[in-house]
């Protein structure tokens, strides 16, 4: 049976406060977050970020891993470099493979970024939702506390995922296996969004626009890797995007523009988050 991450949450913390025999104000004192936060997390009202866990852990005399559900019950033993999307993956993985945390840690700012690479990450993925000034200030703010920069990834080229819904028109139309064969889009009045068929019978729905940041990538400082995302294209359009991101690198200053505002977007570079 799945387990409801936030509400596993919220009984850990409380769980712990209470083997730690603290009030609601002890526990935020030592967490240096307000009584309000506390009674909103174990409440279920507030999700705490990575920091706000983190700080928690250290208040609550335990690890960040006791107040996480695993994803898995058990670990495959696996080679090299791993794309890991939860934190227990990181605990399990961190001294046998090198680590590169996934957009889904949701990570924001170079605290965040410091707690991951303590836990054992190499890399980090950056949030979606990093605009181009964020992604400075985290490299500044790491450089400044820690004196060596960031190892950080940012998704460049890719849809990006809207939803996850367990409803399959394919089943409902009995056109179940369908999806094994053909492409299959959501259509409305404004655009397309092309569906994703997961092995566990889930939809993922996509953008209708693919976010291209091909012709800002020389105000990109501080980045270490870049990542290309498909999930739609076919055989030649993935040939195609992949030399055009290498045409790009070769000669950052060129006035060769590839973004077409028809079909791609920027997503949050150019806005900040709010």
């Amino acid at each position: 049976m799945a387990v409801n991450i936030y509400n596993y949450i919220r009984e850990q913390i409380k769980n712990y406060r209470h083997l730690n025999h603290l009030t609601q104000q002890q526990l935020a004192d030592r967490a240096n977050i307000t009584k309000q936060s506390i009674s909103r997390i174990e409440r279920g009202k507030l999700s705490p970020s990575l920091d706000t866990l983190y700080d928690l852990s250290d208040a609550l005399n335990c690890s960040i891993y006791d107040l996480l559900p695993r994803n898995n019950v058990s670990y495959r033993n696996m080679y090299g470099n791993l794309l890991v999307g939860g934190v227990n993956g990181i605990q399990h993985y961190k001294d046998t493979n090198t680590i590169t945390t996934d957009y889904s840690l949701n990570v924001v700012n170079s605290r965040s970024v410091a707690i991951l690479h303590s836990l054992g990450v190499d890399t980090v993925t950056l949030s979606y939702e990093v605009s181009k000034n964020n992604i400075q200030e985290i490299v500044n703010n790491y450089l400044n506390n820690y004196q060596t920069y960031p190892q950080l990834e940012l998704i460049a080229y890719g849809r990006l995922n809207l939803m996850v819904t367990k409803y399959c028109p394919l089943r409902k139309l009995n056109m179940c296996g369908n999806c094994k064969k053909n492409q299959y889009v959501l259509n409305d009045d404004i655009a397309s969004f092309p569906l994703k068929f997961n092995d566990d019978c889930t939809i993922t729905i996509l953008n209708s626009k693919t976010l291209n940041l091909i012709d800002d990538l020389a105000e990109l400082k501080g980045i270490a890797s870049l990542r290309l995302v498909f999930t739609t294209e076919s055989v030649d359009e993935v040939r195609r995007v992949i030399r055009m991101y290498q045409d790009k690198l070769n000669n950052l200053n060129s006035n060769t523009r590839y973004f077409n505002s028809n079909t791609d977007t920027r997503g949050h570079f150019n806005r900040e988050i709010q």
